[in-house]
């Protein structure tokens, strides 16, 4: 029988799940490549796979050109969690929402899910791979 995560645990997970998004809004590009173990992987929305610190921290480089996210905002729900390994896999829901000063106007920017692989290091946990996937009518998985 596998252990329960403990709410302790849960409370790191969410801590890492906000320090990524809080790295991405903000435009910490360095902060947002910290999230992954040294040899982590990323896999974007558009199935792009992208492996270690440098390279991470270059594509948020490019994904988030300041001018163009600034406003925006990432909201995640944690779904589901259970334990792989010495780490923890992590589904979760998001949605991209934005802001626009002038005209006040607010959108759904986005929306998908997350599949990742969560592992313990000496600096917390941090994200050994990440899978970011659409939800829309046409990539969105379903079973009936």
């Amino acid at each position: 029988m596998t252990t329960p995560v403990t709410a302790q645990e849960r409370f790191a997970i969410q801590d890492l799940l906000m320090a990524y998004v809080w790295a991405t809004d903000t435009g910490d590009h360095a902060a947002y490549a910290a999230t992954f173990i040294e040899d982590g992987t990323l896999t974007t929305s558009k199935g792009e796979r992208i492996t270690g610190h440098h390279a991470i921290e270059a594509y948020s480089r490019i994904a988030s050109p300041e001018a163009g996210n600034r406003g925006r905002q990432h909201l995640f729900q944690t779904i589901r969690v259970h334990r792989e390994g010495a780490g923890f896999r992590v589904f979760s829901f998001w949605q991209v929402a934005d802001m626009k000063a002038e005209p006040r106007a607010a959108r759904i920017r986005s929306m998908g899910s997350c599949d990742d692989l969560c592992v313990p290091t000496p600096d917390g946990l941090r994200f050994a791979e990440r899978r970011i996937a659409p939800w829309n009518d046409r990539d969105a998985p379903w079973v009936g």
